[in-house]
């Protein structure tokens, strides 16, 4: 469960931008680190929007049990209105129903899936 955030971060953007007249600040926002479970900063930053896009904020929104971040997006500059769906319903999968047919193997929901040396990437 995440506690109630913190009231909104009061960045002040740097004085270095980039070279771009079109460049926005977006602000920063307290986002929620499970280790610490507790709220960490989240430095804002300057970004270029894309071509004929706006940006929609990011929130934190408060739900039956807690808190839950609403991460921001880009949106055409059209859009006169933003459409949120509903919650999905709750998942069936209750996890693998049978031990793992070896070591080898490890489970994604639905299925098992063989570990093999082509799928693990290498470290250089």
């Amino acid at each position: 469960m995440v506690a109630e955030p913190p009231k909104d971060i009061d960045e002040v953007p740097p004085d270095y931008r980039p070279d771009c007249d079109r460049a926005i600040w977006i602000s920063g926002y307290w986002g929620w680190d499970d280790l610490r479970d507790d709220f960490i900063g989240i430095s804002g930053v300057f970004r270029i929007p894309p071509d004929v896009q706006r940006r929609v904020p990011g929130y934190w929104l408060s739900v039956d049990n807690g808190w839950q971040w609403v991460q921001g997006f880009w949106i055409s500059e059209t859009a006169e209105s933003i459409e949120y769906l509903p919650a999905p319903p709750a998942s069936l999968e209750v996890g693998p129903s049978s031990p793992a047919p070896g070591l080898d193997y490890f489970y994604v929901p639905g299925t098992w899936s063989e570990t093999t040396s082509a799928s693990i990437p290498s470290v250089q």
